[in-house]
């Protein structure tokens, strides 16, 4: 990975966290854990409160959705859901979750 991919990278992880607290979300990037040999940590943003979830976050115009999922889905614990959060280049942030996740919100949301 190039050294403007990466920045580009660490960005869009900067940017997630801003809109995360701007929602009251507490977040956190996890780049110095993911150096970590010793860690287990691969999500690349982590929301304090929600711990079952993978967070993968990508400012990507090349990578398909679908490849962001797979690698989402690759990396994450089976205790954990994945969700993917990108953006391409002057896009808005977007949001991929499974079927399973998205309905388990509903019914939350409405208890």
């Amino acid at each position: 990975m190039g050294k403007l991919s990466r920045n580009k990278g660490a960005e869009g992880e900067r940017e997630v966290v801003r809109l995360a607290t701007g929602f009251a979300v507490r977040a956190e990037r996890t780049a110095q854990l993911q150096a970590n040999p010793n860690g287990s940590e691969k999500s690349d943003v982590r929301f304090l409160d929600y711990p079952h979830l993978h967070i993968e976050v990508k400012r990507d115009n090349t990578k398909s959705v679908d490849a962001m999922v797979r690698q989402a889905m690759k990396d994450k614990h089976p205790t954990e859901e994945a969700v993917v959060i990108w953006r391409r280049d002057r896009a808005a942030w977007r949001v991929d979750i499974s079927p399973e996740l998205f309905f388990d919100l509903l019914i939350r949301a409405e208890a």
